[in-house]
């Protein structure tokens, strides 16, 4: 009787997401040019060599909501917060054929990317548990089961 796929450790993981989108906050310009509805202009309160004079502040409809995008996004420039992705990943042992060995290969969730740092840890809770259930379905796929008593560190 042949080895079967062994399912080894489950992990979830937050990744840093480098390339992130901010639109939603606005965009950084040289002119005081809005494009869109709902787009408000802001002189930055410093605006260094090489910087952008302007702050174009999305998706608002008065100064305060445009102030609250400019110091969120200001905030994001200096690093006090980031946005995260959130990974499900499953090692699977697949027998080598020689001396009852395995092959170790790692299957990962699709992943969710967007995650601001700063948000609620119940927020974080939910969206793992979504990859998980990811990370099962594609585990079914393959034939491999997901026992319910299945430990899953938290990297």
């Amino acid at each position: 009787m042949p080895n079967k796929i062994k399912l080894g450790q489950v992990s979830i993981e937050r990744v840093t997401d480098e390339c992130p989108d901010l639109s939603y906050l606005g965009r950084y310009s040289d002119s005081d040019a809005t494009n869109r509805k709902n787009e408000i202009a802001i002189e930055r309160e410093y605006s260094g060599v090489g910087e952008y004079h302007w702050f174009i502040a999305a998706e608002v409809d008065n100064m305060k909501q445009a102030q609250q995008n400019y110091r969120r996004m200001e905030s994001y420039e200096n690093q006090q917060w980031c946005m995260l992705g959130i990974i499900a990943k499953a090692q699977i042992l697949v027998p080598s054929g020689q001396n009852d060995g395995f092959t170790v290969q790692t299957i990962r969730s699709g992943g969710i990317y967007g995650v601001e740092s700063d948000s609620e840890e119940s927020y974080f809770e939910e969206l793992e548990e979504e990859e998980i259930e990811d990370l099962k379905e594609q585990l079914g796929i393959l034939g491999i089961a997901f026992p319910k008593d299945m430990e899953v560190t938290r990297a």
